[in-house]
């Protein structure tokens, strides 16, 4: 019975000396990770990175890698495969003896370039980095984001083609610049209450019928709460709603109004479908005034339009 306490200790001890030095090891590596910020499309590591004879230097890129371009290939030898750059220095006399400092530039896809410069070690000890990691920071998106803006917009000012890789930067983009905005809209509204009152009224155009219920302030945007009705064929499918503030004033800008139907088109059935309409002031000001709303089909078809009371 000792003899097996005795065992069941030692084997303990046996595994927590092998876990701390499990641990050890896995800090070891972490802290031979050095990341390189990067907020614009050209960037260089700003400490020359030692590389032993008998060690690699992995470099990570932010996009996937184009062209490598060492400063002398007598001194560097680079593999490349998608984002990442294996850099090994040539094994000869002449570096292994005088050491010498090149730089390596490598070309991204995307346009970007970074610079490295690399140093044989004399030693392996000598080393402190593995892993060489370029991140790009917020401040480079946004740059970036305002940059290929203004060459979409060129490009379709003197009649170009947008690339489609470009496209879908710009949509990617455009999309996550809307929930961001959506996210901080919602926030503001739970730390606002809502004003609401009642809009009851309703009109009819062409067996179309627009009615509404009420309208809600939040955070300094107008919601009108509405539903459409088709008593006639076919379909009504709505792609545009504008708003005023009088029946005989300016409509509101098209980009201050947005429009959700409860599904895609009102079928002929008569019966009444949710329309919520979002308008906001133009300078981000305090809510707008709406007094009247037009719903139509196109440019050319149906249109129903409604004094709100």
């Amino acid at each position: 019975m000792t003899l097996t306490v005795a065992r069941r200790a030692r084997a303990a001890a046996l595994s927590a000396a092998l876990a701390a030095t499990l641990l050890t090891c896995v800090a070891t590596a972490t802290e031979r990770v050095q990341r390189v910020p990067v907020d614009a499309l050209t960037v260089a590591a700003p400490d020359a990175v030692l590389v032993a004879h008998d060690a690699r230097l992995s470099i990570i890129a932010p996009a996937p890698i184009r062209l490598a371009v060492p400063g002398s290939p007598d001194v560097v030898a680079v593999h490349v495969q998608g984002p990442l750059a294996v850099v090994s220095m040539v094994d000869s006399e002449f570096v292994r003896r005088a050491r010498p400092t090149t730089n390596l530039t490598l070309v991204l896809e995307d346009g970007g370039a970074l610079t490295v410069r690399l140093t044989p070690a004399a030693r392996a000890s000598d080393t402190t980095t593995d892993v060489l990691r370029f991140e790009r920071t917020t401040a480079f998106e946004a740059a970036t984001q305002a940059a290929v803006t203004e060459a979409a917009l060129h490009l379709l000012a003197v009649g170009g083609e947008v690339a489609p890789r470009v496209q879908a930067a710009l949509r990617a983009r455009t999309l996550e610049a809307q929930r961001l905005k959506d996210d901080a809209e919602v926030a503001a509204a739970a730390a606002q209450p809502p004003r609401a009152k009642a809009a009851r009224a309703r009109t009819q155009r062409a067996f179309i019928y627009l009615s509404s219920a009420q309208t809600v302030e939040v955070a300094g945007t107008l919601w009108l709460d509405l539903s459409l009705e088709n008593h006639s064929q076919p379909v009504f499918r709505p792609v545009r709603v504008r708003a005023r503030a009088s029946e005989s004033g300016p409509w509101h800008p098209d980009e201050d109004v947005r429009f959700a139907l409860a599904g895609d088109v009102v079928p002929a059935d008569g019966r009444p479908r949710a329309l919520a309409v979002r308008v906001r002031s133009h300078d981000g000001s305090s809510a707008p005034q709406v007094v009247e709303v037009e719903v139509c089909e196109a440019a050319a078809g149906r249109c129903v339009r409604l004094r709100l009371p």
